[in-house]
């Protein structure tokens, strides 16, 4: 029997290299969907009163200044995100989908993170595949 063996340090460098974190998975998508200029910005018009963080902005494809959906949380952002796949792309989706949430919940219960993941592994740009 062949066992490899892995430093916990090694191992947490190569999870954070194969992971993505919200901010990045919400980049990523908006820029396949055809958002500009994406950064950080406190700008008052996308952040609630009285808050005090910044929030993702950009261009959206129609030129206007935005907050960019928060596509690892929001299941209406993802359906909207979902609808420029083709039914080529839909099919891969499904499928990355289901080696994701695989033995945990049923497919129409994925969460917004998972469908965000799977989305990005089919188009190819999930940190790894690229």
């Amino acid at each position: 029997m062949f066992r490899l063996w892995v430093s916990a340090e090694t191992l947490i460098g190569l999870l954070k290299e194969w992971t993505m974190n919200d901010e990045e998975i919400n980049r990523a998508i908006a820029e396949h969907l055809g958002w500009t200029g994406i950064r950080m910005s406190a700008l008052w018009e996308f952040t609630e009163p009285g808050e005090d963080h910044q929030v993702l902005c950009g261009l959206n494809p129609k030129g206007n200044t935005r907050a960019v959906p928060d596509y690892s949380c929001d299941l209406n952002a993802m359906h909207e995100a979902e609808k420029v796949l083709t039914k080529k792309d839909l099919w891969e989706m499904t499928m990355q989908l289901c080696n994701i949430v695989y033995g945990d919940v049923p497919l129409a219960h994925a969460t917004a993170r998972q469908r965000a993941e799977a989305f990005l592994r089919t188009v190819g740009k999930w940190r790894g595949e690229e």
